[in-house]
């Protein structure tokens, strides 16, 4: 069961690792036309 976790963790990082990749490159690239 602990392995099954385990995996269940990895792959959670990982999804939540590209999503923060691709956040960051939207934000570089659309920054100069958004007003903040």
């Amino acid at each position: 069961m602990f392995t099954r976790l385990l995996g269940a963790v990895r792959i959670l990082t990982g999804i939540w690792l590209m999503y923060l990749t691709c956040a960051t490159v939207l934000d570089l690239e659309l920054r100069p036309g958004v007003p903040t």
